[in-house]
């Protein structure tokens, strides 16, 4: 009993540490894993410097919008997700949250809730002939 009260407690605070969880939706080939420090961040297709294609879509759970701490470490999980399906960069949206069932909330409904999205890319200079399999 007591070890598993001890493992109770202990997959606890590991889920309280654990970053939230980010979906990936294959919309393109996957390539091979790459680095993901090698992952290039934009916040806007506009700030893309090459042509480029999707690869997948991302879409994480809800976070606070005030702690730019974990907002951080969400994106260091996507940046990983991107580098392990051979992206070469991500953009990545912050989207607010509304309550859409409270119309008539402050402020329009805002939670101060987020959720991150993002589109892992390829640049097309990059496209080898062989694809990885998903």
């Amino acid at each position: 009993m007591r070890t598993l009260l001890s493992a109770c407690l202990l997959l606890s605070v590991l889920a309280a540490c654990a970053t939230p969880r980010i979906d990936v939706i294959q919309v393109g080939p996957w390539f091979q894993p790459g680095k993901w420090k090698r992952v290039e961040v934009f916040y806007s297709k506009d700030d893309t410097r090459k042509p480029w294609g999707a690869i997948a879509v991302m879409h994480g759970e809800r976070i606070s919008g005030r702690d730019e701490k974990s907002f951080r470490q969400y994106e260091k999980k996507a940046r990983r997700l991107a580098a392990d399906i051979g992206a070469d960069a991500i953009i990545i949206m912050r989207e607010p949250v509304n309550d859409t069932a409270s119309p008539a909330s402050p402020r329009d409904g805002a939670t101060g809730m987020m959720v991150l999205s993002g589109v892992a890319i390829k640049y097309a200079e990059n496209v080898p002939g062989k694809r990885r399999a998903p």
